[in-house]
């Protein structure tokens, strides 16, 4: 009887420098080993005044306007994500890529002042059901480095400063 390999954590590989006045985005891919499903996690500079239900809404809105054929499932739905105060919001829609099968995408919203969060899981909707527990497992395995996200989002609150009074 085989078992399961434990799941690995990623914990940041890169260090790169931002020239004054450039913000840092990060993005995170976790495939899974036939390619057919996988889960981008990323961060973005953000107004500072935005909560997570901002955050979501705009993004949410975004989609409407971009996706073809979108379906929502579950609109922004409260969700935890460790290392953020705030609710984090879910989202699940199906769409039609142009030349593809239809997709299926569960997405959370999370925020920090000056930093958003999204993480995206997708599979064909045809295979979404025999990913779904998956794609929900690393959903809820994210968590924001509260320190780091910080220090991005004080990164790019002294680069706009910097900019603003640079003559």
């Amino acid at each position: 009887m085989s078992t399961s390999p434990e799941p690995t954590t990623a914990r940041p590989s890169i260090r790169i420098t931002a020239p004054e006045g450039w913000f840092f985005k990060e993005s995170y891919t976790v495939l899974s080993p036939d390619g057919k499903a996988n889960v981008i996690a990323s961060s973005e500079p953000l107004d500072p005044s935005l909560n997570a239900y901002d955050y979501a809404r705009q993004q949410s809105d975004l989609i409407s306007a971009e996706f073809t054929g979108l379906i929502r499932r579950h609109d922004l739905e409260p969700y935890f994500v460790e290392g953020v105060k705030d609710t984090a919001w879910l989202s699940e829609f199906s769409w039609a890529p142009r030349d593809s099968d239809p997709v299926t995408q569960i997405q959370v919203y999370a925020a920090r002042p000056g930093r958003g969060f999204t993480a995206t899981a997708t599979a064909r909707t045809a295979d979404l059901e025999a990913y779904r527990r998956v794609l929900s497992d690393v959903l809820t395995s994210l968590i924001v480095d509260e320190e780091a996200a910080d220090e991005a989002a004080t990164a790019v609150e002294q680069s706009r400063h910097e900019s603003v009074s640079a003559p």
